[in-house]
């Protein structure tokens, strides 16, 4: 059993509180922190000899045999210091320090959250909060503090954070507003969130501590309701130069699409995902590969959900000769050509990359594809990255709702994935 030396001043000579008489006789009581229930301590630092419950002090008010106290490790004490003719528990003792642990017992420390309160007493509902008093000043040293949180034992442990609190003849009166539930009158106990809320340790990081408050009002709270998001969405809220939010943005997870060796193509209609709900749709290819080292893959859109298509995207070779780089994004070409010279794509080799379609739910209105590419290439040699990119763009009176990848030449594809993501 690991024990720790047990703080002052419980190894010092005890006297009568008010005087300069030593405490003969008098007795320390040894609980588990918060409660009455007795908890052993130990003479020695290996832990194998128990002191007797209380310990008896002698005539000079010291540890018997100038013994030592050792307390077990991860434990935490109420120790009582009483007269000889007191009780068990005592009722008349010269004074009580609880939660007390040994000296350098980190390990008492970790996972405690919460500290006990005084006892709660006259517990009242006030619409959505709840009020109750507690024994002393518990506005010093930032006990009831505005906006610390605490935990409610009731028929259920509830949780709330402090919105008010004030002190006269001799009580606080605290007022707190709960998360979720609700309180009874039968209302007890009661404990601390173990940081402060003002002051506190937590380091300011990005998103670690927000504050949605009024100052001059903490009763005056804000949230996020993201109960009607998509799963998989991310929701960013951009702020502007002058600090000013601007129209927020959701981004969106709408699809991913494995590809089995033998696809012909793949196609995504309104049906597929909501097209008419966003702004800007990304297609992120990874590892596409086709069956064949002489084709082609291209990208087409659609306004009549995939009855015909009206521009043909050519977003890599897989063949890739000698020769000059080819970048062919000009004007409004339905085609986009991608290829470096000196690069050959073989069977191994394989595309990723993200594609851009912008306001393809806008009617009358250009239809811009923005992409950035890399082509992997094995062989025999070590394997080489290239990395392409561009824009092209079609005009068309009607919004696009369909999109399809597909090979030139009949060539099907091999393996890979394709992402849709979704921007508003």
């Amino acid at each position: 059993m690991t024990v720790y030396y047990a703080p002052d001043p419980i190894n010092s000579t005890q006297f009568v509180p008010g005087s300069n008489k030593p405490a003969t006789g008098a007795k320390l009581f040894f609980y588990q922190g918060g409660t009455n229930v007795r908890q052993t301590v130990y003479r020695d630092e290996a832990g194998s000899i128990p002191w007797t419950n209380p310990i008896v002090l002698d005539s000079g008010g010291d540890l018997p045999d100038g013994g030592t106290v050792w307390f077990q490790g991860g434990q935490s004490y109420k120790v009582v210091f009483a007269p000889y003719t007191d009780t068990d528990p005592p009722i008349d003792s010269y004074w009580t320090k609880d939660n007390l642990v040994g000296l350098n017992d980190v390990s008492s420390q970790l996972g405690v959250e919460w500290i006990p309160a005084p006892v709660v007493a006259s517990p009242a509902i006030l619409g959505s909060s709840f009020t109750f008093t507690m024994t002393g000043d518990q506005t010093q040293a930032g006990e009831a503090e505005i906006g610390r949180r605490m935990r409610l034992e009731d028929a259920s442990t509830l949780y709330a954070s402090i919105v008010s609190r004030s002190f006269a003849a001799g009580s606080t009166t605290i007022q707190v507003l709960v998360d979720s539930g609700s309180v009874s009158g039968s209302l007890t106990t009661a404990s601390y969130g173990f940081l402060t809320a003002s002051s506190g340790s937590v380091p300011m990081q990005p998103g670690a501590r927000p504050l949605f408050m009024d100052p001059t009002d903490p009763t005056k709270l804000a949230q996020f309701d993201l109960s009607s998001v998509p799963t998989s969405t991310i929701v960013t809220i951009p702020i502007n130069s002058t600090g000013i939010v601007a129209i927020s943005t959701t981004y969106a997870l709408l699809t991913s699409l494995p590809i089995s060796f033998g696809t012909s193509a793949i196609l995504l209609r309104s049906s597929d995902i909501p097209w008419n709900q966003y702004d800007e749709l990304e297609f992120h290819l990874s590892q596409i590969q086709a069956d064949s080292i002489t084709a082609a893959l291209r990208c087409q859109l659609s306004s009549d959900n995939a009855s015909s298509f009206i521009a043909e995207y050519r977003l890599a070779l897989s063949s890739i000769i000698s020769g000059p780089s080819i970048e062919n994004f000009a004007g409004t070409q339905s085609t986009l050509i991608l290829s470096a010279s000196s690069v050959t794509q073989e069977a191994a080799s394989h595309l990723q990359g993200v594609l851009r379609l912008f306001a393809p739910n806008v009617t009358s209105n250009l239809k811009s594809v923005d992409l950035e590419k890399i082509l992997y290439k094995t062989g025999s040699s070590v394997p080489t990255i290239v990395s392409m990119q561009g824009s092209a763009s079609y005009t068309t009176d009607a919004a696009i709702n369909a999109l399809r990848f597909i090979y030139t030449g009949g060539i099907n594809f091999s393996s890979g994935t394709i992402t849709v993501y979704g921007r508003q």
